[in-house]
């Protein structure tokens, strides 16, 4: 044989060897989110989200440490997740290394049979807390089809029924308001903005209660959150300086501004939303911007609905760890 061909042999050898070390098919993805506060385990849901919507045909468990059942909540608001496994508050760990152990005398086995059944001990990819834990608004590609959370179909019909008793109401806007942290002459200057709302408001905490004619949100008892959430995601716009406010409005896909520049630097990623400029800015000028914000909204005339899922065409794979831009999307107000 010429070298030649003997060389392009060896070429094509190659070429096939590569092809059969090719990555198999991502089936089995294992989500584990371990954010601090809701405010990042909400970011988590929406990184989750972003990774294994590459993958349509996998199988996603959300693991994740419960607190008193908001958490739980939220992994159900989620579609791109199918199962979770919750650890208990208090217990020593979220999931055990032995879990992973493929041999049969693996000192501590999965109590649950559907980890065994799907081989969950072999997934195909392990999304970690570290890459869960991006800022969302500056992961390359997803503020441009960000995907987003949705109240879960098997609790919204009960829902739907408990809001007219907190005074929700499905054919009347509303606007949620949070004012917790901001001075007496900011505070002056967004109620005169706020007045002008043709919407309910509803207060996020207790400054915003003193609000005229407020309906008042801040009192709810902890098994009412899904209340809570409601609200939030059926808002006309949320005005907030809450970060665990600011990030479910993202991730239902809200128009928000952040009242508060620090808390609204992760937890606002959507285009269009608004966070002050660097410094403090003045009374007027922060009236201004949830102005804007009102005006942008006033077509909405009740209930916002669930946001429709942006689509991703699937990808080969996921480069990791994953690209990150050095700018977000969300507009800076001066």
């Amino acid at each position: 044989m010429a070298d030649s061909g003997f060389d392009a042999a060896v070429a094509h050898l190659k070429q096939l060897a590569r092809a059969k070390r090719g990555r198999p098919p991502v089936r089995k993805v294992i989500a584990y989110l371990a954010g601090d506060g809701h405010a990042a385990f909400v970011r988590q849901n929406i990184v989750a989200a972003h990774c294994v919507r590459r993958f349509p045909a996998a199988y996603v468990v959300a693991v994740f440490r419960d607190d008193w059942g908001a958490r739980g909540f939220l992994t159900d608001c989620n579609p791109a997740f199918h199962s979770e496994m919750r650890a208990a508050a208090d217990a020593p760990m979220t999931m055990p290394l032995d879990w992973f152990d493929i041999g049969t005398g693996a000192p501590v086995q999965c109590p649950d049979e559907t980890w065994k059944a799907r081989k969950l001990n072999e997934p195909d990819l392990f999304l970690v807390p570290g890459t869960l834990g991006l800022d969302p608004g500056r992961v390359a590609g997803l503020a441009e089809a960000p995907p987003a959370l949705c109240l879960p179909p098997s609790q919204l019909a009960a829902l739907q029924a408990a809001a007219p008793r907190v005074g929700l109401a499905p054919d009347r806007a509303h606007v949620c308001v949070g004012l917790e942290g901001l001075g007496a002459e900011a505070r002056r200057a967004l109620v005169a903005v706020l007045e002008g709302a043709d919407a309910r408001l509803v207060a996020l905490d207790r400054a915003a209660a003193a609000l005229p004619g407020a309906l008042d949100l801040s009192r709810l008892p902890r098994n009412a959150y899904p209340l809570r959430v409601l609200a939030l995601a059926r808002a006309r716009c949320v005005l907030a300086t809450a970060a665990d406010d600011l990030a479910l409005a993202s991730a239902f896909r809200v128009p928000a501004a952040a009242l508060d520049r620090a808390a609204g630097l992760a937890n606002l990623w959507n285009a269009g939303d608004l966070i002050p400029a660097a410094g403090p800015l003045p009374p007027d000028r922060l009236a201004a911007m949830a102005g804007d914000l009102l005006a942008r909204t006033a077509d909405c005339a009740g209930w916002r609905p669930d946001p429709a899922m942006a689509d991703m065409a699937p990808a080969e794979g996921l480069a990791l760890p994953l690209a990150q831009t050095e700018a977000s999307l969300v507009t800076t107000w001066s």
